[in-house]
């Protein structure tokens, strides 16, 4: 009966995953009902369930493009759509399957396959320039309609923001999706029961980067600064800009820590839920709040390695298990 009960939530996590992906926002959390899963089921039957959605994901772009799969630029498309759900599920899978290991351990292994999926993209680009071409200007056309659309004409100013909304857009992807895979499996780790578990809010407390993160976090961003100076093909600037940004996502991670953390000691009653659904609707609500999140979070994750942040009375607070 039990074994029963567990297929049958492993098949409504499956229909409410895909049902999530097809719904507007709902698209960056369709892998939460299969993380919350994990935690009813067993690793195979969680594993099972991610692969079933990732088949589907994958039919229902098969069928959106049914009538143009002869031609190469259709399935350079289905490569580009299926960059967020495989880098989503892919991620949900190896979190799944780390369980038990350190926390900081966990979260770099997590956003391994939204930069594997990143990078076989953008190899396949770079060897088929023509074919990238084909694809930037199949989305430069569905923006210009928008903006034609919108505003009745199109000028040379339109054409600037749409370069810069792609390179921004490439340059942060794995960035952003890093960011939403770690949410998901932050709000599945402490969901239900595991609301109000007082150990998972310690160990989110306390997290902390190893300090040799410090080196790739400035080397990389020394290269960013550089490239002010000296002329980098596009593939490179892309791909260091989004290592560096992932080294941002990751600081910001311990400035979140910090901020819980001195909270905590005034408001003892804080649970982290709250505090991040606090800083996520500022983010949605306030574009000022988006930026000073943006900075402001890694920056305090980044100065812990100089400052100590976070304080008690009898010194500063450790602790070595990091792992949810």
């Amino acid at each position: 009966m039990r074994i029963r009960g567990q297929y049958l939530d492993s098949l409504l996590a499956v229909l409410a995953s895909f049902a999530m992906y097809n719904l507007g926002l709902g698209y960056l959390v369709f892998t939460f009902p299969l993380l919350v899963l994990s935690k009813r089921t067993s690793r195979e039957l969680t594993d099972t369930a991610c692969v079933a959605v990732m088949v589907l994901v994958l039919l229902k772009l098969l069928y959106t493009y049914r009538d143009s799969l002869s031609d190469a630029l259709t399935f350079a498309l289905i490569g580009v759509n299926l960059f967020v759900p495989l880098s989503l599920i892919l991620g949900a899978l190896v979190w799944v399957n780390t369980n038990g290991k350190a926390l900081f351990d966990r979260i770099l292994l997590m956003c391994v396959p939204s930069f594997l999926v990143f990078f076989g993209l953008e190899v396949w680009f770079v060897m088929d320039q023509n074919l990238a071409l084909r694809v930037m200007e199949e989305y430069r056309g569905h923006y210009l309609e928008m903006v034609k659309a919108l505003s009745g004409e199109i000028s040379e100013t339109s054409e600037t923001v749409f370069k810069l909304f792609m390179y921004g857009t490439l340059g942060s992807v794995v960035a952003l999706s890093s960011l939403v895979s770690i949410s998901n499996a932050f709000l599945a780790s402490i969901s239900a029961r595991y609301f109000y578990d007082d150990e998972k809010d310690k160990r989110i407390m306390f997290f902390r980067i190893p300090s040799w993160f410090i080196y790739p976090f400035l080397g990389l961003w020394a290269c960013i600064l550089s490239f002010n100076f000296v002329e980098v093909p596009a593939s490179v600037l892309v791909a260091v800009m989004n290592l560096a940004l992932f080294t941002m996502v990751i600081y910001g991670l311990q400035g979140f820590a910090i901020v819980y953390f001195n909270l905590k000691k005034r408001y003892e009653n804080l649970r982290v839920i709250r505090l991040f659904l606090l800083m996520s609707l500022l983010m949605l609500l306030f574009v000022g709040a988006n930026l000073i999140l943006w900075i402001g979070l890694p920056l305090l994750g980044v100065l812990e390695n100089w400052i100590p942040l976070r304080k008690r009375k009898q010194g500063v607070y450790t602790n070595e298990d990091h792992s949810l």
